[in-house]
């Protein structure tokens, strides 16, 4: 998309110096900006000698002096929010290659699916699975019930997803993550580990985003929960009977062990 800077600072709730007439295609890093690119300055970085870029985006209190050479400046209270709304702006998120409901997909009768759900190929949906409208569920998934997908989810390729879990409206899963597995419970006996039976389930908030190939257990008893606006990087491990509280982040190859409460 193309938009000169004035709409685009006007949509970002900026503030504009310089040519309101410059046309904007792409969000670039400063040091690779060119002709047509908007560029995100951090108020802790130096700004790369010559740079090319026709805009750049940056806080208030940065020098206009250091940016003499850029025909746009866009200034924003939160230039890092402005960011990732100007990538969204001019590179807008891609829709699904394929729409409505594949003929490959396996859906049991007793599932409950809103009209305008798209399910890609290869998905297997169970009894007892509630989806809600405009949720998004790419190829390879499994969705195993009694399980409820709230409104606008997005499940990427191949996530399984057990029984007696409930995910939130607008979570974002990625490709490969395994939420509601039993979670590592054994009674040592003479005759070696028993198994716990694993009867609760995963409870998942709204607005989270968890990662690809992460794994999130269900609870023995109770459910695992994590709380609304979540972020979970790739290969994080929630472990049975986790309590997350609301907004919490972590970062690749964070393990949380069972029962405990953040």
């Amino acid at each position: 998309m193309t938009l000169p800077a004035q709409e685009i600072a006007d949509r970002l709730g900026g503030v504009l110096e310089g040519r309101p007439e410059i046309l904007i295609d792409c969000v670039r890093p400063p040091e690779s900006a060119g002709d047509g690119d908007l560029a995100w300055i951090a108020d802790n970085r130096s700004i790369p000698t010559g740079i090319a870029a026709s805009a750049v985006l940056v806080g208030p209190s940065r020098p206009s002096e250091e940016l003499i050479d850029v025909p746009a400046i866009i200034r924003h209270e939160n230039p890092q929010e402005a960011f990732a709304r100007a990538i969204l702006l001019l590179h807008p998120e891609p829709e699904p290659r394929f729409s409505g409901i594949s003929d490959t997909a396996r859906i049991h009768p007793d599932s409950n699916i809103a009209g305008d759900v798209i399910i890609g190929p290869a998905v297997t949906i169970d009894a007892a699975v509630e989806i809600g409208t405009e949720s998004v569920i790419h190829p390879g998934v499994v969705i195993l019930g009694p399980s409820e997908i709230g409104a606008g989810v997005t499940l990427h390729a191949n996530v399984v997803i057990y029984g007696n879990t409930h995910i939130g409206e607008g979570t974002i899963v990625h490709a490969g993550t395994v939420i509601g597995a039993d979670g590592f419970g054994y009674a040592p006996t003479d005759e070696g580990a028993r198994k716990i039976p694993h009867r609760g389930g995963v409870r998942i908030g709204r607005d989270v985003e968890i990662g690809s190939n992460c794994a999130i257990d269900r609870g023995a008893l109770e459910d695992t929960v994590i709380g609304e606006g979540c972020k979970l990087d790739n290969l994080v491990h929630i472990a049975h009977n986790v309590v997350i509280g609301p907004h919490s982040f972590f970062a690749a190859q964070v393990g949380i062990a069972g029962s405990s409460t953040i």
